[in-house]
C-alpha cells in the first residue's frame, strides 16, 4: 500500500497505456511473422474477437 501512495495515479496510468501499446504492437508483429498459423495464436491473444467473427459468419 505505500508503493502505490508514493506513487502518483497519473504514472501508473501511462505505465498501463504504454503496456497496451506495447502489446498491441507485439501482437502484429507475430501474427505478420506467423501468418499461416496467425490465427491460433490471435484466438489465444483476442478470443473475443474470433468468437464475434465466427458468430458473424
Amino acid at each position: 500500500m505505500e508503493h502505490s501512495a508514493t506513487q502518483p495515479p497519473l504514472r501508473i496510468g501511462t505505465r498501463r497505456t504504454n503496456l497496451t501499446v506495447v502489446q498491441a504492437k507485439g501482437i502484429g508483429t507475430v501474427s505478420r511473422k506467423l501468418r499461416p498459423t496467425g490465427r491460433s495464436l490471435l484466438e489465444l491473444f483476442t478470443p473475443s474477437a474470433t468468437e464475434t467473427n465466427q458468430r458473424h459468419r
